[in-house]
């Protein structure tokens, strides 16, 4: 999916910040993915490879305000 139209429309985030997020969420995975999987059909286990900065970059964007709600701090663990 790309553009607007798949934000839900519960999502708090500015409109101009959008494009921001998703382009340093895709940077990061882009970078760091190394393993998707589905343990249960609403969850999606992401595994990045670690290394310099890899954490601070998870917990950054996911501490923020605006963050999607179903993002857990707590699953950002090294």
């Amino acid at each position: 999916m790309s553009g607007p139209d798949w934000v839900p429309a519960s999502c708090t985030l500015p409109v101009a910040e959008r494009p921001l997020r998703v382009a340093g969420w895709d940077a990061l995975f882009a970078e760091r993915l190394e393993r998707v999987s589905r343990p249960e059909p609403l969850r999606l286990r992401l595994v990045l490879r670690g290394g310099e900065g890899v954490e601070e970059r998870v917990r950054e964007p996911a501490e923020r305000p605006g963050r999607p709600r179903s993002l857990r701090r707590d699953d950002a663990l090294p």
